[in-house]
């Protein structure tokens, strides 16, 4: 499958954990301020997603491309927070300290697989 956002993407989320809303949010910020499309935050895609799961404890955490886009899942809700930071890392951002989180903008995003 083809990794590369456009506005046919979404991001699936069905927790209501706030951490787990919380990584949701931060990818959909990131990944625009990266040159993404808005992605849609939706409880059941029906195309293309990046599916936001999460266990009931712990901190680890798989990001893993499968049939409908990419996976990333949690142990817990934390594991899920990680997992969206590490992607967004992945993909150039990062947050200094002092100063604003850095997201080099590009023509087109690819996810990593």
């Amino acid at each position: 499958m083809d990794l590369t956002l456009t506005p046919a993407w979404s991001i699936e989320l069905a927790s209501a954990h706030p951490a787990a809303r919380l990584a949701a949010d931060e990818l959909r910020a990131h990944l625009a301020a990266l040159g993404a499309p808005e992605l849609p935050l939706t409880s059941a895609a029906a195309g293309p997603r990046i599916a936001l799961r999460h266990g009931a404890a712990g901190e680890g955490f798989v990001r893993a491309p499968d049939a409908g886009g990419l996976l990333l899942e949690g142990a817990g809700p934390a594991g899920l927070l990680y997992a969206a930071y590490d992607l967004l890392e992945r993909l150039g951002c990062a947050w200094p300290a002092p100063g604003p989180a850095v997201a080099p903008r590009r023509e087109r995003v690819e996810l990593p697989a």
